[in-house]
């Protein structure tokens, strides 16, 4: 080949597996930047802006008890995105919930993910107004409803996310752009140039998961 297009977290990977990984002859684009590393040919959605945006939705649709919910591994994508949620949050005078329901390797992430929810809301009870999710679940099957329990933003665009009872509203990589991007950045790479970072800063897609407080009685 003459380039390799990966997504790749490198959750599990040791020091000595990714160095031997970067090492290869065939220049490897990055469609994350899941890494940091000096030369890293990549694509760099801008997580923290992810984040950001989740924030700014919640906040302006006048939300102020706000939970993070954390279902999946955390790599230095997702820290980013937390990272940038939280601080822009803590801006603006408000310092979210953070709920901690990462899955054991080997479980349904989406299952784990409810059950851990579920245990968090009988004991505590509905101690938020609105969150941001790693992952997507079920809230209907925990006996709540979205959004008139509490909203929902989630951290990725998933097909079914347009058919969820209500429209999930979600922050999405511009898919587009990547693909933008990456074709500038070959042809760059094939002339010689450097392909670098390039940033595709992602797209917030509001749908109906997310009730506007500032016009509640």
């Amino acid at each position: 080949a003459d380039a390799v297009l990966l997504t790749y977290a490198f959750t599990d990977s040791s020091q000595a597996e990714v160095a031997r990984l970067l090492s290869c002859d065939v220049p490897l684009i990055f469609l994350e930047n899941h890494i940091s590393c000096m030369g890293l040919c990549s694509i760099d959605s801008e997580p923290e802006y992810s984040g950001m945006l989740a924030a700014e939705c919640l906040l302006r649709n006048g939300h102020r008890k706000i939970a993070v919910v954390i279902s999946g591994n955390i790599d230095l994508c997702v820290q980013r995105e937390n990272d940038g949620f939280i601080r822009y949050l803590q801006l603006h005078g408000v310092t979210p919930q953070l709920i901690d329901c990462r899955h054991v390797d080997g479980e349904s992430a989406l299952a784990s993910t409810e059950e851990a929810i579920g245990r968090y809301l009988r004991k505590h009870g509905v101690t938020f107004t609105g969150c941001f999710v790693q992952g997507v679940f079920a809230a209907a099957s925990l006996g709540y409803s979205i959004p008139g329990d509490f909203s929902v933003i989630a951290n990725s665009e998933v097909p079914s996310a347009a058919h969820c009872k209500p429209p999930l509203t979600t922050v999405a990589r511009d898919f587009d752009g990547y693909a933008r991007e990456v074709l500038a950045g070959l042809e760059e790479l094939f002339q010689g140039r450097p392909f670098g970072v390039r940033r595709v800063p992602s797209l917030l897609i509001e749908r109906g998961s997310v009730r506007n407080l500032n016009f509640s009685a």
